[in-house]
């Protein structure tokens, strides 16, 4: 009967895992390479190891591999193997972060029918949150690889913390020294976080630590931690978007924006996030009277709170930065809400974790709670993301491949390319320009990173780079001059491959 039970668990499980997994990729094939994501040029193949961009050495690495290097290597378009092959990639790399979010929820418990439940929930509770940013964090390359996989491994090293028994044993806490380097070297928001939580730690289990090797296993993550965080300051990671210069005046105009910035951070890192707040220490305070004394409690609830220091830690230092993000501070970027929020989930997972093993609420009833929220969040999602694919997505794609072709045609013809001033209005677009704030219609333009990115696939039809921004009707004009032409079956299944075919954009009939 058990076994039977436990069967029916798994195949139930693996259909949710297979249609998510379908749902995924669907959602995923929607992307394409755009302007805003083509600022990491070709570069020699030895430098995909060792460069990186202002610090950002992993991230660079995989934005280079996926964006560059892969399609260039099988000779495709980098927006036909972003929406034709990536989002398979993309949809492994989520499912496993759901997965990890997941086991958090499980820490030394069976895995019951709850774990399948707890599973959608936490899908949609993720696509809920990425409704923040979806562009960037789910539709670019670097929007996944920098801000998402580092969060990834920040819940999943404090999960191996969490789950880590053997404490005076270096080689079992090996997979916890990796974490460390790779999530504090990857980041800078987790490399703040996981640094200072790593010394409060420290400081707070000090009085317990009663032997050389304990000190040692606690003492190795500050090390690497450290030294992470040195590496990204003398690579310029921290420094990037600031020109400041460290000196008494510098310090003296920040201390002025104190008051200012104090109330932005008051709403927008507390009470913008107070509904998890209130989750978070309810459960506190639950777990400390309900259960007393308890190692696992204090342990899980002291590594929390480490952690959530070293957040609100981070994003104080972002006063450093003064108002940069659309005339506002750090404070409101909307991809380090994605993150936060996604860590503040995992904080609230593992204090659930320890009242359903201690029996301070029944799986039942957290199921249901769970089951009832997933109803309205898939509803939520659902028509979010399809409005989000019709309306935006969809129109948006046919934009960049229509201006591509138009691109690719006229300088097929050598002709001056013309494209529409609409292109203006979406910042995303700002890698058309050589500079994000000098575009102007009429204006002869030589250079472009995003057509600098597009050359780099070109074998033969190299784009010389002489472009205008005119009116929509002038545009269409010099397109058809050129005799191009768009069809209808062409633009309800876009296919970027196609414009490497010379035949295809020069409109020739076999």
């Amino acid at each position: 009967m058990f076994e039977n039970k436990k069967i029916l668990n798994l195949s139930f499980f693996l259909l949710i895992l297979i249609s998510e997994f379908l749902l995924f990729v669907y959602l995923f094939s929607n992307s394409f390479v755009y302007a805003d994501d083509t600022h990491l040029h070709h570069q020699p193949l030895k430098e995909l190891f060792y460069s990186s961009k202002q610090g950002i050495f992993i991230s660079a690495f995989f934005v280079k591999l996926f964006s560059v290097y892969i399609p260039f290597y099988f000779d495709l378009h980098p927006s036909f193997f972003r929406s034709t092959y990536f989002c398979y990639i993309e949809a492994i790399i989520i499912l496993s972060f759901i997965f990890i979010l997941n086991n958090v929820l499980f820490i030394n418990k069976k895995i019951n029918f709850l774990y399948t439940i707890s599973f959608v929930f936490l899908s949609s509770f993720f696509f809920f949150i990425m409704q923040q940013q979806t562009y960037l964090l789910l539709y670019m390359y670097e929007g996944i690889f920098r801000q998402l996989i580092p969060t990834f491994l920040l819940i999943l090293l404090i999960y191996v913390n969490l789950k880590t028994t053997n404490e005076n044993s270096i080689s079992q806490n090996r997979l916890l020294f990796i974490l460390t380097f790779l999530t504090c070297i990857w980041n800078e928001f987790t490399c703040v976080t996981v640094t200072i939580g790593s010394i409060l730690f420290l400081i707070f289990s000090i009085k317990k630590i009663d032997s050389k090797k304990k000190f040692i296993i606690k003492f190795i993550p500050i090390i690497i931690s450290l030294c992470s965080c040195l590496i990204l300051i003398k690579s310029g990671a921290f420094t990037r978007r600031s020109e400041n210069l460290i000196n008494l005046d510098y310090f003296v105009s920040i201390l002025k924006l104190v008051p200012e910035f104090s109330i932005s951070y008051i709403y927008n890192v507390f009470f913008k996030h107070i509904f998890m707040y209130i989750i978070l220490f309810v459960q506190i305070a639950i777990l400390i009277f309900k259960v007393k004394k308890d190692k696992n409690i204090k342990k899980t609830i002291k590594i929390i709170l480490c952690y959530l220091f070293g957040i609100l830690a981070f994003f104080c230092m972002l006063i450093g930065l003064g108002k940069i993000f659309d005339g506002d501070y750090g404070v409101t970027h909307k991809d380090l809400y994605v993150m936060y929020s996604m860590i503040l989930c995992s904080f609230n997972l593992a204090l659930l974790n320890l009242i359903i093993r201690y029996n301070l609420i029944k799986d039942l009833f957290i199921g249901i709670i769970m089951i009832i929220s997933s109803i309205y969040l898939v509803k939520n999602n659902f028509f979010y993301y399809k409005d989000t694919i019709k309306f935006v997505m969809k129109p948006w794609m046919i934009e960049v491949y229509k201006a591509e072709k138009i691109i690719r045609l006229a300088n097929l013809k050598q002709k001056t390319i013309f494209l529409d001033k609409k292109l203006f209005d979406d910042s995303y677009n700002w890698a058309l320009f050589q500079e994000f704030n000098e575009r102007e219609e009429n204006t002869l333009y030589k250079e472009s990173p995003y057509i600098t990115y597009l050359n780099q696939f070109e074998k033969e039809n190299k784009i010389i780079q002489c472009f205008i921004f005119t009116d929509t009707e002038t545009v269409k004009k010099e397109f058809s001059k050129n005799g191009g032409l768009f069809t209808e079956e062409e633009l309800n299944n876009i296919d970027f491959n196609r414009l490497k075919d010379k035949n295809f954009v020069l409109n020739y009939k076999e």
